[in-house]
């Protein structure tokens, strides 16, 4: 078994001004200090994790992929960063599989879902054998240990949100979205004719209170990406169609009061009745991901494409405007999701410029 691997401490950017924001409330971002810490496992090309979440700023995950098959998954304990092993032949629970992680949701940090993909033996007409690597990857924490969940038959796994451990939605490869009451998976069919497809695939999940889901269904037309299509979808006991677009969109988050906000070439919120571009948004911007307590406490992970270079950037909404709170953007980095309570936020990004690429763990405290 290896060494769990720790992280450098790298950077260090403090950002003052006057707090205009209640004791007992989030704190004031313009207040926060910054530090990066870096993640990289050792011999791995690629150290790419692209989502994290947390149960508290005590207890954080971030999930993607390694090229060696471990350091796919890192836990934070409000020290350190510690590399989870996954399968056994690096320490962990799981058969040994070649893998990789794709999404990441729970409910507690006793009850905690990751998916992916991996390798599954197939057997030929012929008899032979071979290993199909777009098999269904579920696992899940139950506080003591990882179990893999048995999902025969479903393709990868791209998304994973849900209301309660009973009440699961998971979205595939193939563009399919499976419920899952902690027992017995059910298929659902979406109202989307999409006969002319090249490929299809579930790009987000996102549950609320109310037991409403929205899924983003994506499509390609040929095998180009500039001739995509993104679909929203809402259940609330049967799926409706609310929107296509021709561009690409990458994350969704609700609010507590059932405000859709859904990222990608800029920055919309669908409050029930129809879209609005949020015209604040830093024009200049992408946005990979959005998470927030409320309407007026929002953040974004950025990302701006300049002179053939990408900048990492952290625009805060306060229900007015969007301000960019990094006084110094990061220079050949992608920012991909983020987490925020009242007192910290964490951005993880992945450089770019050069191999080995690692992730950057941006917090804001």
């Amino acid at each position: 078994m290896k060494n769990n691997i720790l992280l450098l401490l790298s950077l260090v950017i403090v950002i003052t001004g006057c707090s205009l924001f209640d004791d007992d409330g989030p704190k004031d971002p313009r207040d926060y200090t910054w530090t990066i810490d870096t993640l990289y496992y050792p011999g791995a090309l690629q150290t790419n994790m692209n989502k994290i979440w947390a149960s508290s700023p005590e207890d954080v995950y971030v999930i993607g992929h390694s090229s060696v098959l471990s350091g796919s998954m890192w836990h934070y304990n409000g020290r350190s960063w510690i590399s989870v092993p996954i399968i056994e032949l690096y320490g962990g629970p799981i058969l040994n599989t070649n893998y990789s992680l794709n999404d990441i949701y729970g409910f507690s940090k006793y009850d905690v879902w990751v998916v992916g993909r991996k390798s599954v033996r197939k057997k030929r007409s012929d008899g032979s054998y071979y290993y199909d690597r777009d098999g269904a990857f579920i696992i899940h924490y139950n506080g003591v240990e990882w179990k893999e969940i048995e999902a025969p038959g479903m393709k990868t796994m791209y998304s994973i949100n849900g209301i309660s451990r009973n009440n699961l939605w998971l979205g595939t490869s193939d563009g399919k979205i499976f419920s899952y009451n902690g027992i017995d998976f059910r298929l659902h069919e979406l109202p989307v004719d999409t006969p002319e497809v090249n490929r299809q695939w579930i790009e987000g999940i996102v549950g609320g209170k109310d037991k409403n889901v929205f899924v983003l269904l994506g499509n390609n037309l040929t095998n180009y990406f500039n001739e995509s299509r993104t679909h929203l979808l809402k259940y609330n006991g049967e799926w409706t169609v609310i929107d296509t677009v021709t561009y690409p969109r990458t994350d969704m988050w609700l609010s507590p009061k059932g405000t859709l906000f859904i990222g990608g070439y800029n920055l919309r919120k669908y409050t029930g009745n129809d879209w609005e571009i949020v015209d604040s948004y830093p024009k200049t911007l992408g946005s990979n991901a959005i998470f927030g307590l409320s309407e007026n406490y929002l953040f974004s992970a950025g990302v701006k494409y300049k002179d053939d270079h990408y900048y990492g950037k952290i625009p805060y909404y306060n229900g007015k405007v969007w301000t960019e709170i990094l006084q110094k953007e990061i220079k050949d980095v992608i920012f991909m999701d983020v987490w925020v309570n009242k007192n910290v936020v964490f951005v993880i990004g992945i450089t770019n410029s050069e191999y080995p690429s690692k992730t950057l763990v941006i917090k804001g405290e």
